[in-house]
C-alpha cells in the first residue's frame, strides 16, 4: 500500500516518459530525505485506467510517478492539465491511498485552471490520508481537485 496520485479526463491523456539520463538518488537515513537532483522533468505519467484503485468516472487516467514534489515539476503538470483542457471541460487530479478501503470519503475542491498553482499540487501531494476501521469496514479519505477551464 502506498500513496497514489493520478490525473483523469474524458479526453485521452498522453503518456510522459522520464528523461533517459543517469540520475543519482541520494538517501539521507538520518533525516529520512531523498534527493534526486531536482530536475524539473524527472517524473512520468503512465496509463492508469485499468488499475483497481482508480475511482474516477472519467474515461482516461494516468498515474504520476515521481520521487517528490518540486515547483518545476508541478508547473509542468499544470501545463499538461491546461493542454488537456483545450479538449474537455474538466480534468481531475486525485491523491489516494492505494490498496486499502471499502468506503471512500472523497474530499473535492473545484478550481479553475487559472487558479491552479504549484503550491496547491504540493498541498495535495502532502495530504495525509486517514484510514479508519469501523465495525469491520475500512473508511479511507481521498482527495480530488476538479480543474475546469
Amino acid at each position: 500500500m502506498s500513496y497514489f496520485t493520478y490525473i483523469a479526463s474524458d479526453y485521452p491523456l498522453p503518456t510522459v516518459e522520464r528523461p533517459d539520463r543517469e540520475i543519482t538518488i541520494e538517501f539521507d537515513t538520518e533525516t529520512g530525505t531523498v534527493f534526486d537532483g531536482d530536475y524539473e522533468d524527472d517524473f512520468a505519467l503512465y496509463p492508469a485506467e485499468c488499475l483497481s484503485d482508480v475511482r474516477t468516472e472519467k474515461k482516461y487516467a494516468v498515474y504520476l510517478e515521481w520521487s517528490y514534489y518540486t515547483e518545476g515539476r508541478a508547473n509542468i503538470i499544470i501545463r499538461y492539465i491546461k493542454e488537456n483542457l483545450k479538449h474537455t471541460d474538466e480534468v481531475e487530479l486525485w491523491h489516494i491511498w492505494s490498496g486499502a478501503g471499502e468506503i471512500f470519503n472523497v474530499h473535492t475542491k473545484k478550481i479553475s485552471i487559472d487558479s491552479l498553482k504549484p503550491e496547491m499540487i504540493r498541498e495535495l501531494d502532502e495530504q495525509e490520508i486517514k484510514i479508519e476501521t469501523v465495525e469491520g469496514c475500512e473508511y479511507v479519505d481521498q482527495y480530488r481537485y476538479v480543474v475546469r477551464k
